[in-house]
């Protein structure tokens, strides 16, 4: 049978390509006989490239972890999460499942002067199958902030520097980049790329500031930006601005012209503003409903300029606690689907633990969310949502997005 065909090529092969295997539910990446990725036909399969293109240490493990998967001897409940991350960081660059917006998860956060932090993230974050994450800092003082994005800067050198060991053939010991309990996959998981930042803030809208402190948010002007972000140019991915509030255009116009995307939050725009950012070069709305201008019939506001706009992108999260579901119903109804993008927005407080009770503070406010991309992904089809569709919202959409293709 071709299941038993699969696990035999898997136990007996000595060179490594990669062969995708269909069903009608789910995706295979399976260790077969077709060049792709990078691994040449006649490449020796070693436990070090081995592990540098999937993530798992020996052949006889992932035939194992395989040969369970198709013969449905892993729990249903892990399927989704396990099936398109087995060659994490090695998939074609629409298939890899991307989060543009996470703070932190399982205890750690982006508020820290220590990389070691940073890389946890990234390993919990892998656990869940992530492949690419934005890590989104949080509005502070300049030099607060600047402070993070160097962790993150360090972090990330530490991730390539590991890369680029593995695919020398050099085995080495870094323990800050095994995986951890939180998530459920084994440790043997590989950690997400931290593909840059997300700057959330300064130049918000203090009456919509959510959870973030009302008094980090200063007025956007030119300097105070040069002064943020000079030295993580390459870096910065995304920065939110709120666009009604005095001197945001033409920042957002100035932005915008050096390639750093810029989207609109935090904010309290009419219809009218949020048009008038996009115009001057915004391309996205920061989790579209939250932290935002209501939608009123008279004045539709930022949301209703995100819902009816088919050409900007717009952030969900769809965990249990930010948006009804029969306002995620509206939002897939009237978007095209294709600027839809599903964020976690998850914070140092997400955990096992809160994933149905909400992430909230002693007052009941939200703080972050709740579920990783992938569960909230899982979420939405086990309610109905077509899977193709939502998975291209945690991996094509998100990737055209950043790559300014859509």
């Amino acid at each position: 049978s071709r299941k038993a065909h699969s696990f035999d090529v898997l136990n007996k092969c000595h060179t490594i390509n990669l062969l995708e295997i269909y069903n009608k539910n789910l995706r295979c990446i399976l260790i077969a006989c077709q060049g792709r990725f990078g691994i040449t036909g006649s490449e020796e399969v070693t436990r070090e490239n081995l592990y540098a293109f999937t993530g798992i240490p020996d052949i006889q493990r992932f035939s194992q972890h395989m040969f369970q998967f198709l013969m449905g001897k892993i729990p249903k409940v892990n399927l989704f999460l396990i099936h398109d991350s087995f060659i994490i960081n090695r998939m074609p660059s629409e298939m890899k499942i991307t989060d543009i917006h996470t703070h932190g998860i399982g205890g750690y956060d982006t508020r820290t002067t220590t990389e070691e932090h940073i890389l946890k993230i990234a390993a919990i974050q892998g656990s869940y199958g992530i492949s690419d994450i934005l890590l989104t800092i949080y509005p502070s003082s300049i030099q607060g902030m600047r402070e993070h994005m160097e962790t993150v800067r360090k972090a990330m050198e530490i991730q390539q520097s590991s890369v680029q060991s593995h695919h020398s053939g050099l085995k080495i010991q870094d323990t800050s980049q095994k995986s951890t309990s939180v998530g459920p996959f084994p440790d043997d998981s590989r950690p997400a790329t931290i593909s840059g930042i997300h700057l959330e803030g300064p130049f918000l809208n203090p009456l919509q500031c959510g959870s973030i402190n009302a008094e980090t948010c200063i007025e956007p002007t030119e300097y105070a930006f040069k002064e943020l972000t000079e030295g993580f140019e390459d870096i910065i991915k995304i920065i939110t601005i709120a666009p009604e509030i005095p001197g945001a255009l033409r920042l957002v116009k100035k932005i915008s012209d050096t390639g750093v995307l810029v989207s609109m939050g935090h904010s309290d725009a009419t219809y009218a503003e949020a048009e008038e950012g996009f115009r001057a070069g915004a391309k996205g709305i920061t989790h579209i409903f939250n932290a935002m201008r209501g939608f009123h019939h008279r004045e539709p506001g930022i949301a209703g300029f995100g819902l009816s706009n088919q050409d900007v992108y717009v952030e969900i999260i769809a965990d249990p606690f930010h948006l009804h579901d029969r306002v995620i119903d509206l939002i897939f109804k009237i978007k095209n689907p294709d600027k839809i993008i599903i964020i976690s927005d998850t914070v140092k407080e997400t955990d096992k633990e809160n994933r149905r009770s909400g992430v909230m503070d002693d007052r009941g406010k939200l703080l972050g969310g709740s579920m990783v991309v992938t569960e909230s992904a899982e979420r939405l089809i086990k309610r109905g949502y077509d899977k193709d569709l939502i998975m291209r919202c945690i991996t094509e959409t998100p990737q055209a997005y950043l790559l300014h293709l859509r």
